[in-house]
């Protein structure tokens, strides 16, 4: 198929505002397929990331610069899928989290 393939489309870094409190990835209720996430390199410690709940005692923690792959639920169209605003991050004043989001097209 002609233009097939996947689309990156970068977001505004998530920045925590207060240490210790969960922020989402993103505002908008956007659907995701796959993301390539990295905590800042320039970021002060580890970051935490999970649900609203996040913390450093149950989150999946990312050193400053270290990235990972997310796949989200692929689902028949109409049911849910994985949103960026219901995933958190937590960890240090100011230290923020990259996000792409890759879209087949």
């Amino acid at each position: 198929m002609a233009g097939a393939g996947l689309v990156g489309k970068l977001y505004t870094p998530a920045v925590i505002a207060s240490t210790g409190t969960a922020v989402p990835w993103n505002a908008s209720h956007t659907e995701f397929q796959s993301l390539m996430i990295q905590a800042d390199p320039a970021n002060s410690a580890n970051v935490y990331i999970g649900d609203s709940t996040v913390t450093s005692a149950n989150g999946i923690s990312l050193a400053p610069g270290e990235k990972l792959g997310i796949d989200g639920i692929r689902r028949e169209p109409g049911n849910d899928s994985d949103f960026l605003d219901e995933w958190f991050l937590n960890g240090a004043a100011g230290d923020a989290l990259r996000i792409i989001n890759l879209v087949r097209r």
